[in-house]
């Protein structure tokens, strides 16, 4: 196993009910966080962890994410180009009339 060890902050920010988040960021935030303290997270990896199969599990996972928005994307496209092709098209005398 190997020891890891993560600098960083621990930030807080209030929810439109009033009530307190914490997150912990490696990074200064901005905006409606504020800090509570600075933290230090000290962890060891799973026995037999292997970054690589895990880099390439998440890359398998983003990539499913990716293909399920395109496919929904290209359905909702779809469907706009059905209801555009089904409006009747009516002469402008005839519209008239």
């Amino acid at each position: 196993m190997q020891t890891i060890e993560i600098k960083g902050h621990i930030y807080a920010r209030r929810d439109w009910d009033n009530k307190l988040h914490f997150a912990f960021f490696e990074f200064e935030v901005d905006g409606e966080w504020f800090k509570v303290c600075e933290h230090k997270i000290v962890t060891e990896t799973p026995v037999g962890f292997d970054p690589t199969a895990a880099h390439v599990a998440a890359l398998h996972e983003q990539l499913e994410r990716l293909r399920a928005d395109f496919a929904k994307r290209v359905t909702e496209i779809n469907a706009q180009i059905q209801s555009l092709q089904a409006i009747e098209h009516q002469p402008a005398d005839e519209a008239l009339a």
